[in-house]
Formats: C-alpha cells, structure tokens, sequence
C-alpha cells in the first residue's frame, strides 16, 4: 500500500473511520457499564461495613460508661457500708465530720451532698455537733422516732425538707433488709451558683453490735437508728464523661423504662430519637432500677464518620471512565493511535527524566558499572561517601583499583546474581573509613547484561548503635564493668585454661558491708555514685588479665587467671580491703566504707564455676560473720555448715506442715505478793527423732531463709489460743508475751498475723504483749511506729526486748507506743556486785519510772538479784529463780496454785 492509499482523499478516510470507529464502541460502553456496577457494589459493601464498625464503637463506649456508672455506684454503696461500720462500733455519737476526714469524703466521693446519722429512740441533737438538724425526720410504721443527730458539709446541702410519707418507706426498705436502700430524685443543694440538684438518698440501717440480724424480727428489735447519705447524680456522673460530655449523651430514669419520670440527662437540648445511634441499659442500685438511655453526639458521630466510602466512589468512578476513555481510545483510528503513541513517547522521555532526577537526589549512594567493572555513572550522595571528585571517579575499574571488599560480590553482579556486601572501607578507594552496605543489582534486557548498579548506604551509626548494645549486653550500665552472664564465659574459659596448664584460678566475692544503710539515708543517686568509685578502685587492684564483673546491689566478684599458689588471692584480697576502707568523697561529702570477701580456689573448692562461685559465697559470708572487713578462704566446714542449714530449713518446712511446733509458757511474777502477772510464749520444736529442740537451734536457719514470719505466724496464733483457753477455764485474765522477729516488722505480715490471731482466738487485745527488739524497730523506724500504732489503738501491749543491748540512741522512745521496758538477762546475770551492770540496771529503771513505762526483768536466777531488783522499784521478774519454761499442762497447775514459790538459787 503506497502512502497515498494511506493518506489520499481525507473525505475517503473520514468515510472510513466512522464505520470501524462504530463497530467498537460498544465494547468500551460495556467496560463503562461493568466497572460502574463493580465500582457500586464496592462502595454499598465499605458503607455497610462502616456502619457495623460506628456500631460496635458506640456499643463498646457504652459498655464502659455503664460498667464505669456501676463501679461508681458499688463504691459508693462500699463506702457508706464503711461509714455504718464506724457508726456501729461509736458507743457515742459518731464524730461525721471526722469520719468524713478518714474517709476522704471530699476527695473520693465528690458525689456526697452530706452525711446523717439518725438514731432511735429520738433525742435532742447537739448543736455543737450538727452541721444542720432536723427535729423529726420521719416515723417508721411502729411509731418510732428518728432524728438527725449529726450531719456533715454545710447546712445548704441539706434538702429542702423531710417527707416522712415518702422516705418512711426507704426506711423501713433499709431496716429490714440489712442491705443499702435508695430513695427516688429528691432536690439536693449544691452549694454553688447552679442552686439545687437532682439526687437520692442512700440509706443503711445501723444495728446494736454492729452486725445485721438475721430474722427480721431481729433486725427491727435490735435497729439502732440510720445513716442516711445524700448523693448527687450529677457530681456522681461527672468523673465518667466529664462536665459536658462531646460523644454520648446520657439520660437517667428513675424506673425500669424510658418512660419512667427522669432522674438526670447530660443534654437538655439533645434529640435521642433523632440519634444516630441509640441503647437502652439498666441498673439495679439499692432495691430501686434505673433505666440509662445513651444516644450518640454529633462529636461521636464526627468520628466514626468516614469520606473514604464517598473518595471510594469518587475514584472508582473515575477508574470507570478512565477504563472508558482508553477502550474508546483504542476503537479510534490509525491517526489517533499514532497521537497516543506520540504521547506516550513524551510521557517515557518525562518518566526517564524523573528517573535521571530520582538517580541525581536519591538518600542513597548510586553508581553504575559496565560489564568490565568500570565505573560510569555516580550521584552526588556517591561523592560525598567518598570524598572525591566526579571525574577521579568515573572510569575506574572496580574489579582492579577499587574497595578489594567489593570484588567478588561485583563480580557475581556481572554474572548475574544480585549480591550484598557489608564493608568498614570507602566503596570506591577502598580506605579504611565508616561502615557502608553495598547492594549490586544486574540489569538485563533480553537476558544480556547492560549494566550493573550499585546502591551504597552508610550504615556507621547503625554500626555503633549494635556495638552499644552488644556492649550493654554483657557489662553494668552503671559501672561499665562485665556483668553476670559475661563474666561466668571468662570464668568457663579460665576454668578450662587452667586445666591444660596446671595452674589455679581464683574467684573472690565482694560485698560492701552496711551499703544499705547508705541507699537508705542518702538515696540511690548518693549509693550509685559510691559503686562507681569502688568500680575503679577494684579495677586498680588487679591486673588486666584479670576480670572483675557487678552481679548486682553491692556485689562484685573478680576472677585471678593463672595462678600458682593461692596466697596470690590472700594479696589482692588485702589490696582491695584497704583501697575501699579508704574515705570516699561525694561531692561535700566523704564516706568511709568496708568490704567482705570470700575467696574460693579452683580446682579446690568446686569443679566448675557454678561450684567455685558458691563456695566463695560462702566463704564471704564466713567473713561478715567474722566481724566483716575481712576475708575468708573457703573450707569444707563452710561446705557442712551450707549443707547442714539446707537440711534444716528442709525440716522446719517439714515440722510447718506436720505442726512439730510446741510452746512452753514461763511466768512472769510480781514478787512483792507471789503472783503470776503474765506469761512468755517460747517456742520449742518437738522433732520426731531428736526430740524436743531449743529456739536457739533452728530460729537462725528460720531467719536466714525466710521461714520466720510463717513460725512467728504460728505462735501468735498458738499463744492466743491458749491463752483463751485459760481464760475459758475459769482463770484470771493473763497477758501472753510473744515475741516478734525483725523480718516480721520488716515485710508488713505482723499486723495481719496479729489481727488473724485474736479474730480466730476470740482473745481480748489487751492480753496480748508484743516483745520486739531494739535493733528490729531501728531497721524501719518509720515502718516499726506505723504498725505498732495500729496494733497499739487496738489495745495490744508493745514492749521492747533485751533493752539496752541494742540501738545506741534512746530518742525511739519518744515515738514508739511502748508499754514496758524488759532488763536483758546480761545486765541481770552479775547483780549484785559488779558496779557497771547495776548502774545500767538502776538507769533503766529509773528512766522507765520517769517515762511512765512499766519495766521487767529477765534472767533472774537468785533470790540476791531478786531483792536487789525489788530493792530498785521492780517488782515484775522472769527467771528460773521463779519458774522454768512449762508446757501448757504443766502452767496450768501453776495458775490453778495462784502463786509462785521461788526455787533455791542457781
């Protein structure tokens, strides 16, 4: 076909390419028709799925308003059966305004309007005590009286005024259930400028002995009055959505439907039938139902509304008719195609463009190579990397003079592999420098290479971030020196060293004596700075092969590598002792300090590490025992020793399950009249094999290994129990003295385990007697007065054990609550005639005299110390002179005698 049967006569092409323009047209209508409906069932499906996910949004929201709302409800009804249990067990009337203050009324129950106690039968109120009063509250059916006697928050919170007919009935609700009783919306005032509010009234009654009857007869014989609390709905709701809440309205209806009469709505002007979103829940509170009506805000609604359904129409509709436009662009005739294919020649040359342009700005270095390795192209990010200029750049040759790293992954690439490489030299030169990742990536047109490229990225400070963290991962952050987990694979491989060369390896355990005592007074900041200082005087103690790791708190351990004799331990050991013992400044301040150390030898003293870091363990606890500032070696005594308090913590876990446990009572006597004033608990382990073994025997293991609070535990309950028993027998009343560990006074479980003891005993508080140490309230101060305050207000006695043999200063005295001084047995053993022990004796007394504490005696075994005590004003006395320790049986026939006939001296 010649060019003028292609382009002759235009009418002849304009009569042509209408009739093959219209064969095709319909194919791009029918394009149009399905990719519109697609476009339409896409678009009703997102609609219909948003609308399910707004849904279930609004329903979760609600969900947690509602369980929120009833939360607030149940610890509002907890809190005024609190108020009832400190009305029950007032014998006068209550002091509200203090149990407000106890309660955190204001605080934590910001819906509280005010507070009433109202008692049967009436009497007049005390105006000194009310905040407001009202003469006759209302009368219940049988005709009696009740008026307020105190009431709490001003007079304006009241409500305006009684209806006996309407709240006689919640009244008699809360009588005879024993539960909380509400009444219906009742105007409260708020105290501010938005005059009175709806509320309700939360009624408990209150019954003699504090506790409900269960007959009903009971319950209105033995009603003692009410506590009556007035609750606002909006200041209960506030916390929950807030004043003015932006995403849920809420409506409350005293009922069980919507139609009931409405208690509280958070919009006045909001439509609930014309919300989007809309549920209806229920509440049961005090006997009464409430019916919740919430329906979405505009601001919910704002949220959960989406454009992306609508934008998903918009673009499908134009994909549609972009799809559209192209089937009609190609049913169009040869002169159109030659115009797209114009364009499309102009589009390329632009996307070629953007890619030069993309190639020129990329954050990561690019080059491009030929298939003989040299280097034809680069961007500036390239440049830069490698510190030279363009033209020194282009046309090396990578696989001769450049980065020798690169070689062999550049060679791949023109094989036709795709290759990564990490490498610490320049990509290009091949200097030494930062880290860089180099990605090759062959580019192949028909299978055969055109060329390769090379994207390199600097990859330095990622390199220095996984050296930190490799770093921290096996060394202290505070000190820098190795940790645990390192330190044990030094000591594996010293281990194995040393075994080829026949030589030893030493492993010392450190441990800073008394460090507590400074984290505890001068904080952690103050104890973190002193680790540091340590740290580098260890570090100057040894030598570099050497190792030192912080296993935690004030531990350290150091490891001796190849050592011929194990004197080279004893030497460093000295080292270390006196370079800590050498004052430390902080600042303006300066700290002295001592170390306690354990020395273990392989292979010696354990096979592996795990054996070898025991026994210096060990070994340093040897040396606190010594006195501390010290150190030990490791000895199979120390070994025993272990093993022995494993099998008996073993045994005493044993004797706790199978209640091995006895307690032998010694008499406490006043010696002026012979009487018995009191008794001492001691416990004793009755063992199946040993016999019968002594408190000194096994209390140390309990203590170490944190079985005492659960012995401590025991004989509290035991020595209640027992003492009830007494009572229950017909013998007078006697306190039962118990003595109490530090650990117990240390971790919280002694008020608990007290409290649990005289509730299952049934013992009157005031015949227990707490003996507790010096050294064990000094440990806490703050911890020893909170608790023994508790325990003091509930009537037990608080005494303080071996006194004088502990703590130095004597100003805990003016803050404990104790009741009795005890005399250590030291003190008593070499009176009278030695003039030391009988001036302490008669200081304490005479101090115990002036404090108005009571004081006593231990350890009294001769009628001479008995006289010269008496002679001194103390009469109360313990000792065998007066009696030994004694089963329960066998103090009972002491008790039955009445009195106390000393035994001959010695």
């Amino acid at each position: 076909m010649n060019s003028k049967e292609n382009f002759g006569d235009p009418s002849e092409r304009v009569e042509i390419a209408p009739r093959g323009f219209a064969s095709y047209r319909w194919v791009a209508w029918l394009v149009l028709a399905l990719s519109l409906s697609l476009n339409l069932l896409g678009w009703n499906s997102m609609v219909a799925d948003l609308q399910s996910q707004s849904e279930d949004r609004f329903e979760l929201t609600v969900d947690e308003f509602h369980r929120a709302m009833n939360g607030r409800l149940d610890g509002y009804v907890r809190a005024v059966k609190s108020m009832q249990a400190y009305v029950s067990a007032t014998d006068r009337t209550p002091d509200l305004t203090r149990l407000k203050e106890t309660m955190r009324v204001a605080e934590d129950y910001p819906g509280v309007a005010w507070i009433a106690y109202m008692r049967i039968p009436a009497r007049e109120v005390e105006p000194q005590q009310a905040g407001f009063a009202v003469d006759q509250l209302a009368s219940l059916s049988e005709g009696k009286r009740i008026a307020a006697q105190t009431a709490v928050l001003p007079l304006s919170h009241a409500p305006e005024g009684w209806r006996p007919a309407e709240h006689r009935r919640v009244l008699e609700l809360a009588r005879d259930s024993g539960e909380n009783r509400i009444s219906g919306n009742i105007a409260l005032a708020s105290g501010d400028v938005n005059g009175r509010r709806p509320g309700f009234l939360m009624v408990q009654a209150v019954y003699r002995d504090g506790s409900v009857p269960h007959e009903l007869s009971a319950r209105r014989n033995n009603l003692t009055g009410f506590l009556s609390v007035g609750i606002r709905v909006d200041t209960l709701l506030f916390g929950l959505l807030g004043e003015k809440p932006k995403e849920i309205a809420v409506r409350l209806h005293d009922g069980p439907n919507a139609r009931s009469p409405l208690f509280h709505e958070s919009h006045q002007a909001s439509d609930f039938a014309a919300a989007r979103f809309h549920q209806e829940r229920y509440l049961n509170v005090g006997g009464r139902v409430w019916t919740v009506d919430y329906a979405s805000l505009p601001g919910f609604e704002s949220k959960v509304a989406s454009r992306q359904p609508v934008r998903f129409l918009a673009a499908g509709v134009l994909v549609s008719l972009l799809l559209f436009a192209v089937v009609w662009s190609l049913s169009r005739t040869r002169i159109q195609a030659i115009d797209v294919a114009r364009r499309m020649t102009a589009s390329l040359r632009g996307s070629e463009a953007k890619l030069r342009q993309l190639f020129v700005q990329a954050p990561l270095g690019v080059m491009t190579l030929d298939k003989s390795g040299r280097i034809t192209d680069c961007n500036e990010k390239l440049l830069r990397y490698t510190g030279a200029e363009r033209e020194r750049v282009l046309g090396v040759d990578m696989l001769r003079d450049g980065n020798p790293d690169l070689v062999a992954s550049l060679r791949n690439a023109i094989e036709g592999a795709t290759t990564t490489i990490e490498t610490d030299r320049t990509p290009v030169t091949g200097e030494a420098g930062d880290h860089f990742r180099c990605h090759f990536q062959p580019i192949k047109l028909d299978g055969e290479l055109i060329n390769v490229l090379c994207f390199v990225e600097d990859i330095s400070e990622r390199k220095r971030a996984e050296a930190h963290i490799e770093h921290l991962a096996h060394h202290d952050a505070l000190t820098g020196l190795t940790n645990r987990h390192r330190f044990g694979e030094h000591l594996d491989i010293a281990i194995a060293n040393a075994a080829q060369v026949n030589r030893s390896v030493g492993l010392l355990f450190l441990d800073l004596d008394d460090f507590k005592t400074v984290n505890d007074t001068l904080g952690h900041s103050v104890g973190d700075a002193l680790l540091v200082q340590i740290a580098q005087r260890l570090e100057q103690c040894v030598r570099e092969s050497d190792q030192i790791a912080r296993i935690g708190g004030d531990e350290f351990l150091i490891l001796l590598n190849n050592l011929t004799e194990p004197k080279a331990c004893a030497r460093v050991a000295e080292k270390i002792i006196a370079a800590v013992s050498q004052p430390l400044e902080l600042g303006e301040r300066q700290f002295s300090i001592t170390v306690s150390i354990g020395i273990a030898v392989w292979p010696g003293d354990g096979a592996n590490a795990d054996a070898l870091a025991r026994s210096a363990d060990l070994a340093m606890y040897h040396a606190k025992n010594r006195g501390r500032n010290n150190y030990q070696f490791f000895t199979a005594e120390l070994n025993a020793k272990a093993f022995e308090t494993l099998a008996t913590e073993a045994a005493l876990r044993k004797a706790l399950e199978h209640q091995e446990f006895v307690l032998h009572y010694q008499a406490q006597v006043d010696v002026a009249n012979s009487r018995i004033t009191g008794a001492e608990a001691l416990v004793r382990w009755q063992h199946p094999k040993l016999g019968l073994i002594g408190p000194d025997k096994f209390i140390p293991v309990a203590e170490e290994r944190g079985l005492i609070n659960r012995i401590g535990d025991w004989v509290l309950h035991a020595a209640c129990r027992q003492a009830k028993a007494w009572e229950d027998a017909g013998h007078l009343q006697l306190p039962v003295a118990v003595n109490i560990s530090a650990r117990q006074l240390r971790e919280g479980t002694l008020r608990d385990s007290v409290l649990g003891a005289l509730a299952a005993s049934g013992l009157d508080p005031h015949l227990l007697v707490l003996e507790i140490t010096e050294t064990a309230v000094m440990e806490d101060m703050d911890t020893a007065v909170a608790v023994l305050e508790d325990l003091c207000k509930l009537g037990v006695a608080i005494e303080i054990d071996d006194f004088g043999t502990g703590y130095s200063s004597l100003a805990y005295l003016k803050r404990l609550p104790i009741h009795r001084l005890k005399i250590d047995r030291s003190f008593v053993r070499d009176v009278p005639g030695t003039s030391d022990d009988e001036a302490i004796i008669r200081a304490i007394v005479s101090m115990a005299h002036s404090l108005k504490l009571d004081v006593i005696a231990e350890g009294v075994e001769t009628a001479d110390q008995a006289g010269f005590l008496r002679g001194l004003g103390c009469p109360d006395m313990q000792g065998f002179w007066l009696a030994r320790p004694e089963p329960p049986v066998e103090f009972e026939r002491l008790l039955a005698r009445g009195d106390i006939v000393p035994t001959a001296d010695g």
